[in-house]
């Protein structure tokens, strides 16, 4: 059993949510797991699977979305959308829809944990994390707490996807919660961000960037 769903079906009401799952498990076994607890929680829902063109979620994909969720129905729909590949590009095109939501529509998001998102998002979402844990985040903690000398000391250490992955989350979290930041900064590390998921930038540099630019988080 998969512990998200029951996440998911404990809320006062499945419609009119937006939702992001990062997990490990497979696409298919997710949406299996999902159909069984609508069958079991609210056997009135009907469930979407939108799938883009090989998993890379794009704006015209956003544009289609739109319209799906345009369209009137008479029962609480549920759109699972597959976003393996969820690009910060992509992310910020969907924030109205996210603002807007749909009537009885409840939006799925499937990711997993290379996927950096931004707060811009998880502002506007339920973000259910199989992969977060207390290690992960005092990981990330403790390096944004050093010096920047000490930070690009331990680039062995941390030269790892999933590494790379945990500091860029808790980066943007750092981003999304200091009132203080200067917002220039802001947006050169949400850029910086989205030129290493898009691979235009190397994940050296782009440990350097987030190193030398976060100010000692403390």
């Amino acid at each position: 059993m998969i512990e998200f769903s029951r996440q998911i079906f404990q809320q006062e009401s499945i419609v009119s949510h937006s939702i992001i799952i990062r997990s490990r498990s497979n696409y298919d076994t997710i949406v299996s797991e999902l159909k069984k607890q609508i069958q079991q929680q609210s056997p009135g829902t009907n469930l979407i699977e939108y799938v883009s063109e090989e998993d890379l979620l794009s704006i015209n994909d956003v544009r289609e979305l739109r319209s799906i969720t345009n369209l009137k129905q008479n029962s609480a729909r549920v759109i699972v959308v597959k976003a393996i590949k969820f690009p910060v590009i992509t992310q910020n095109s969907l924030l109205k829809l996210l603002e807007d939501g749909a009537s009885q529509t409840t939006l799925i998001f499937v990711t997993t944990s290379s996927v950096v998102l931004l707060p811009t998002v998880l502002s506007r979402v339920l973000l259910i994390d199989e992969l977060a844990s207390k290690d992960n985040d005092a990981f990330a903690a403790d390096f944004f707490a050093k010096s920047q000398a000490d930070r690009l000391s331990i680039w062995e250490e941390v030269n790892s996807a999933e590494s790379l992955s945990m500091l860029a989350n808790y980066s943007l979290y750092l981003v999304g919660s200091s009132p203080t930041m200067d917002s220039d900064l802001r947006s050169q590390i949400v850029q910086a961000h989205s030129f290493w998921q898009s691979g235009q930038l190397a994940p050296k540099y782009f440990f350097e960037f987030i190193s030398l630019s976060i100010p000692i988080n403390k």
